[in-house]
């Protein structure tokens, strides 16, 4: 099941209704170096989820008729997408290094991608701010269950949420490099007693996949 998050002139943006499976984002966890360049573990163009995302996932999840729907997006993933801020001030605890720039992947063109921080934002995914709190969260939004799938494979299901209506809320991972620990990824937490995103390792293998998708109907 999706559900739409927003309706750009005809274009709508569709998330699933629960957590579909669990996967890497990275097969590396040391940078490495790709046409002169340096790749880090936490960049997206590269990353093994993204591959996984357009081609596995890609031809698994959709028919025929639902990939003539899906729409290519153009997909940023510039620093404005991190949601650094809460309004004005930087983000307590966080320091924007001078080399974030590093870590951040150029913009990709995708049929399914991760969503940014700044995207779980922007489509009310039921956290007000960018660092927000347990009694900031809206829970019936921010819970995000496993499905029976991604149970099965092994997501990692927060013991803080066991006592509530969503036992079976699981982090995900953003496409976002997380601060300041630039070689992680973040990871939208659905522990609604803290609420926080937090830096995962990139190769950890029970973060839930959570994924965007644009169609044209």
């Amino acid at each position: 099941m999706w559900e739409i998050m927003k309706d750009d002139s005809g274009v709508k943006t569709l998330a699933p209704t629960s957590i579909l499976d669990i996967n890497y984002f990275s097969t590396v966890e040391e940078p490495y170096q790709l046409d002169g360049k340096t790749i880090y573990p936490s960049n997206y163009e590269h990353s093994f989820i993204r591959n996984w995302l357009n081609n596995t996932f890609y031809d698994l999840a959709f028919s025929s008729s639902d990939k003539a729907k899906i729409q290519t997006t153009l997909v940023d993933n510039s620093e404005d997408q991190c949601a650094l801020t809460d309004g004005e001030d930087i983000m307590e605890d966080f320091t924007i290094a001078d080399d974030y720039h590093d870590y951040l992947s150029t913009n990709t063109q995708d049929n399914v991608y991760l969503f940014s921080r700044k995207e779980t934002l922007d489509f009310d995914f039921g956290y007000p701010t960018a660092l927000s709190y347990g009694k900031d969260i809206d829970v019936d939004k921010a819970g995000k269950p496993a499905s029976e799938y991604a149970a099965a494979r092994g997501a990692l299901i927060s013991d803080l949420n066991k006592n509530t209506d969503h036992p079976r809320s699981v982090n995900y991972y953003l496409r976002t490099p997380n601060l300041p620990n630039n070689f992680g990824i973040s990871v939208q937490s659905t522990s609604f007693e803290y609420g926080l995103r937090f830096s995962a390792n990139p190769c950890w293998t029970n973060i839930g996949v959570f994924p965007g998708i644009s169609v044209k109907l």
